[in-house]
């Protein structure tokens, strides 16, 4: 279970969502931001992370969504003007898609399509203490998300018909101190 930084195109598998020195996971600090958890690095890496700072980033047409494999619920922007905010959502809505840009030094922009469409903050950022949430594209508050990818991860092909995923999850395979555990996750929608 070792996350290795990650720069370049972005491609479909599980990720760690990093500010700085911390990771989002998949709570809210008080409804309307993303709670962190501090991390330590092993030789550069991040090993056996919290289940809950585990996203899966995937596309869905032309960006991406972020599904916390642990509880089945996407990052999303709320959609409210008055302050920079992002929350959680189990059914697949505009405000659950992300437009990413790949930046330098293997950093990445996340616009929130529902905030843009709605013309308030959709940029995603990590703000210390107070959390993930979206700013204004102009920002200078927080710091910009760096990625890190699960080393080994699983191939993903799909070959049916695009779907806004409604996912259930079920242990397949206990988790023992000598071998990782399996979880799977299953679309009703597809």
């Amino acid at each position: 279970n070792v996350f290795e930084p990650y720069s370049g195109a972005l491609t479909e598998g599980d990720y760690l969502v990093m500010g700085t020195d911390a990771v989002m996971i998949g709570a809210l600090t008080d409804k309307t931001r993303l709670q962190y958890e501090d991390i330590t690095f092993t030789n550069g890496n991040i090993v056996a992370p919290n289940p809950l700072a585990v996203w899966h980033i995937a596309p869905n047409g032309a960006n991406w969504t972020m599904l916390n494999l642990s509880n089945g619920s996407y990052a999303a922007g709320t959609g409210y003007k008055s302050s920079n905010q992002a929350t959680l959502i189990t059914s697949l809505t505009d405000y659950g898609k992300w437009s990413v840009t790949a930046k330098a030094a293997g950093t990445y922009d996340f616009y929130n399509v529902g905030n843009e469409a709605a013309g308030v903050n959709p940029l995603l950022r990590h703000n210390g203490s107070v959390g993930f949430a979206c700013y204004a594209k102009n920002t200078s508050v927080g710091t910009t998300i760096k990625l890190y990818k699960r080393a080994g991860g699983t191939t993903y092909y799909f070959t049916g018909t695009p779907c806004d995923h409604a996912y259930s999850s079920a242990v397949t395979t206990e988790a023992t101190c000598g071998a990782d555990g399996v979880m799977t996750y299953t679309c009703s929608a597809c």
